[in-house]
């Protein structure tokens, strides 16, 4: 017997010795079909899990600083011209599978993401690049088109691992873009029906100044309806969650066990026009101004976000260095008034018993296709009966799947789309906004505004670039090709447990290293 009870007593001691696995879960409203950085990132949830598993050249910290992550250095200028440079990789970084990361990888990704059947959303930065060639397993030529002696802030592409990608592009239908081998902090473990769990990679390269690697072993996202978020959070069955709903905040007020913390939002929301068809309606501005006019955001923003979004006036977030605040010149604020005399006043009117207005025979009357979601919803019924009293009719909304939604959007099968671009770093709306561009969705045309976007992305000046962006802002808001709603704030809520914790404003998962996980 006494046997026995020394073997337990040892055993219990060796346990209690062990190091405790700290395992970091969160939910998404939707697991991401596409993990890598090309695909993944088409939507928000794909860019928070591409940020675990991938680092490119160049990227940002969470107070804005620009820092070097692949990249050992910035690039050196060749001569005087600001058109030619050396770059060095880092040495030893290790992609998951063990292969080095080497001046290879860099070359190959700029040849895939500029293939034209590689749908990359930055193809509009990679035109700034001439060439880019390997000098050496770390080394690297860049040439550019045009004179820039800072080419480092247009660096800031993808970097996929060279050696186990054979095609000359990337498709949605590739193996590599479900479970792809990065070269970050973390990387895939298993992949389930609503489940991955991504463990930590200990060969990584710490890319941070003070060098400190996470406690944290792994991190499991968890697919789960948005309503169980935050009770789930307060009942200790989730450690965070990405982003709590607008109107459960106030359920973590004064809670001992987890709290919330508030991070930049670059994102805005707005509703597209469908232009492409020449015949439609919304290519006439005075009906696109009429709905800006008879939809009340304010009264919005209240009912179904509680006040915590602010309104927009055009295509560039809260913390934009374009974004130019309220344009009081000409703001196309709320009036039901003066909306209806704006459709009187161009030839609209109404026939018969009809509460609809007609334009040459053609009723004003249109569709808008949506994500599912429940805050957007309770907007949409909004819209639909704000516009009804100025005259307009939306016909019931059509909400779509996230797959669904994008095969729609590029096919034009809509008038009005309701979109939430989220920005990278350079708040690049060129994808969006630009004639020529395949992500034009809409169909908008202004050679104004081509002309800006261009002369944008062809200097460094920082005073130039701020001139831009606002001719670009307020032209943009001239024109109404969108119906610019606003700006959500963002709230992470957490397990006091964490207790190191701050969220990268774009890429959620990026200073993860700096986080810790206390013990239970």
């Amino acid at each position: 017997m006494k046997k026995y009870f020394v073997f337990i007593i040892i055993l219990c001691m060796t346990v209690s010795v062990l190091p405790q696995q700290k395992n970091l879960k969160y939910y998404e409203r939707k697991k991401p079909e596409y993990l890598d950085p090309v695909y993944g990132n088409k939507f928000v949830y794909g860019r928070r899990c591409s940020s675990l598993l991938f680092r490119s050249l160049y990227g940002y910290n969470k107070s804005g600083e620009f820092i070097d992550l692949i990249a050992d250095g910035r690039p050196k200028p060749v001569d005087n011209s600001n058109t030619k440079f050396t770059l060095q990789i880092r040495p030893n970084m290790l992609w998951h599978d063990g292969q080095k990361v080497s001046s290879r990888d860099v070359v190959r990704s700029f040849q895939i993401l500029k293939n034209e059947n590689t749908l990359y959303g930055g193809k509009e930065i990679l035109k700034r690049f001439k060439h880019i060639a390997s000098d050496g397993d770390l080394g690297l030529i860049i040439e550019l088109n045009s004179p820039n002696p800072q080419p480092e802030y247009i660096m800031i592409f993808p970097i996929l691992p060279a050696h186990l990608l054979n095609s000359v592009y990337l498709s949605e239908s590739n193996q590599f873009t479900v479970k792809p081998t990065g070269n970050g902090p973390f990387k895939i473990e298993l992949k389930e029906i609503d489940k991955i769990t991504f463990t930590k990679f200990d060969d990584y390269i710490y890319t941070i100044p003070n060098g400190r690697h996470t406690n944290i072993e792994k991190v499991i996202l968890e697919e789960k309806d948005e309503m169980l978020w935050t009770t789930d959070l307060i009942a200790g069955h989730v450690d965070l969650l990405v982003q709590v709903p607008l109107q459960q905040i106030l359920m973590l007020e004064g809670l001992e066990h987890v709290t919330y913390k508030e991070y930049p939002n670059y994102s805005i929301d707005m509703l597209g026009f469908n232009m492409r068809d020449s015949s439609s309606l919304l290519n006439l501005k005075f009906i696109r101004e009429a709905i800006y006019r008879g939809f009340n955001r304010k009264k919005a923003v209240m009912s179904a976000y509680n006040n915590n979004a602010s309104v927009v006036t055009g295509p560039y977030p809260f913390g934009s260095p374009f974004y130019w605040g309220e344009i009081d010149y000409k703001d196309y604020k709320y009036d039901k008034d003066e909306a209806i005399k704006i459709l009187e006043d161009n030839g609209c009117t109404r026939s018969g018993n009809s509460d609809i207005f007609s334009y040459n025979g053609k009723k004003l009357s249109f569709d808008v296709i949506a994500i599912q979601l429940m805050s957007r919803s309770k907007i949409i019924t909004q819209i639909m009966a704000d516009l009804k009293q100025i005259g307009i009719e939306i016909k019931d909304p059509i909400y779509l799947t996230s797959d669904h939604y994008s095969s729609y959007l590029s096919q034009g099968k809509f008038d009005i789309a309701w979109i939430t671009p989220n920005y990278n770093e350079d708040f690049d709306i060129t994808p969006l906004f630009h004639s020529k561009s395949s992500y034009n969705f809409w169909g908008y045309k202004s050679s104004t505004v081509d002309d800006f976007l261009n002369k944008l992305a062809q200097t460094s000046d920082p005073l130039m670039q701020l001139s831009y962006g606002h001719q670009i802002h307020q032209k943009i808001h001239e024109d109404i090709p969108c119906f610019f709603l606003w700006t959500k704030k963002k709230y992470a809520g957490y397990t006091r447990k964490l207790r190191v914790f701050d969220p990268h404003p774009l890429d959620f998962f990026q200073t993860i290293n700096e986080w810790e996980l206390r013990e239970d």
